[in-house]
């Protein structure tokens, strides 16, 4: 696989080890009301490393700029970069038992703080 940057490449690695989409945004990019939802009528964006994206009837996270990723393809709008101070990483675990996301979630926590260089988790929440 190629590399992007840490936080990235951790990204795609649980995607792979957990058969899950997992999206990793740049919190200094989006505001703090998101949603999960379905697209509206129209609703696009540009995807990463793609033109733009119908998100039609597409589950998505949305803020008050509009939609900004979900478990199928993300925006260039809240894409991570090497400047990205403070992220979040979203896990899309539809269908799995409480047990299973709990593990998923410590071991979310292990990676992340074993992979990436002075990270500090502020929180970590599992919406149901």
């Amino acid at each position: 696989m190629y590399q992007i940057n840490a936080l990235v490449d951790l990204n795609n690695y649980l995607s792979l080890i957990y058969k899950l989409p997992f999206g990793s945004y740049d919190l200094e990019k989006i505001s703090s009301n998101v949603t999960l939802t379905t697209g509206k009528n129209g609703a696009t964006y540009h995807g990463i490393g793609k033109k733009a994206i119908n998100l039609e009837n597409m589950l998505l996270l949305e803020d008050s700029e509009g939609p900004f990723g979900g478990p199928t393809s993300d925006s260039t709008r809240a894409m991570i970069s090497d400047d990205t101070k403070k992220a979040v990483i979203v896990a899309y675990m539809f269908g799995l038992d409480d047990d299973r996301k709990n593990d998923v979630q410590a071991s979310v926590k292990k990676y992340a703080e074993g992979y990436l260089q002075n990270i500090s988790i502020k929180e970590q929440i599992i919406i149901k």
